[in-house]
Formats: C-alpha cells, sequence, structure tokens
C-alpha cells in the first residue's frame, strides 16, 4: 500500500498540472477574435495585396503623446519633424494581407480596441477603429483615401 502511495501522489501531481496547462491554453484561445473586411479604392473596386494592420488604439495615442512632449523639449526643428524618425512607428498587434478580391481575415488578435489601417502607395490610406471580443469577429470595410469613423458597438 505504501508503495502505491509513494508512485501515485507524483502521477496524481502530474495528471492535474497538466490537466491546468490544458484549461489555461483553453482559456487563452477564447480571449483572442478575428477582424477581417474588404479593402477597395477611392472608386470602389478591390484592392489586392495590401497590408493591413490591426495597431492598439492607446498606442497610437501614446506614440504621438511621446513625440510631441519631445518636441516640446527641443527646438522647432524638433517640434516641425516629430514623429517622422525612419523606423520610429507604432507596431501592429496582427496583419494580413488582402486577396484577389480585396478581403482579409486577420486571426487570433486578442480582445481589445483597436485601430485598423491600411496604407497603399499611390492610392490613399484609410483607418477605422474596431472593438475585438472574445469569439467574435469584426469588421472592417476599409475606402481608401477615406478615414472611417467608429462604428457604435
Amino acid at each position: 500500500m505504501l508503495r502505491i502511495a509513494k508512485w501515485a501522489a507524483p502521477v496524481v501531481a502530474l495528471g492535474l498540472m497538466l490537466g491546468l496547462a490544458v484549461k489555461v491554453k483553453a482559456d487563452d484561445a477564447k480571449a483572442t477574435g478575428t477582424v477581417s473586411g474588404t479593402v477597395v479604392d477611392k472608386d470602389g473596386k478591390a484592392v489586392a495585396n495590401a497590408s493591413v494592420g490591426v495597431f492598439t488604439a492607446d498606442m497610437q495615442h501614446k506614440h504621438k503623446a511621446e513625440k510631441q512632449a519631445e518636441a516640446a523639449e527641443g527646438d522647432k526643428d524638433k517640434a516641425h519633424h516629430a514623429g517622422k524618425e525612419k523606423g520610429d512607428k507604432p507596431k501592429a498587434v496582427a496583419e494580413g494581407v488582402t486577396d484577389s478580391e480585396g478581403k482579409f481575415t486577420i486571426k487570433d488578435v486578442p480582445a481589445g480596441d483597436y485601430v485598423v489601417r491600411v496604407n497603399v502607395k499611390g492610392q490613399g490610406r484609410a483607418v477605422q477603429k474596431v472593438t475585438v471580443k472574445a469569439g467574435d469577429t469584426a469588421t472592417a470595410d476599409l475606402k481608401l483615401g477615406e478615414m472611417k469613423k467608429p462604428k457604435a458597438a
């Protein structure tokens, strides 16, 4: 009986740890959603192979505020170029590319408020705010050259 107890306790403990690890992974998967939509040009035609980025809404505001604060401390030339340093851009939380019909789907985006951005050289840019809810799909239909106001959640 004592022999069984010596090896059974570690086996049961290992089983509990594995069970909790699977539960945590399942919970993490539920804490994400999807962002999908379309990108069209100013004439309403689908834009293929456009890079679409999902950025945290607060990251963009924080980045801009930091640059303005730095500029306020420096000279007017710095203020004029604030936020324009090469390679000094907010990083996307998730990215995707449009297909031949201008459609995109970006999966596994953590739940939260975001800004979806697309910029196509020579055609313009578009930005739309979205709220990603766990297990749901947020839609961002972007028309190049226009800025969309956030939809009511």
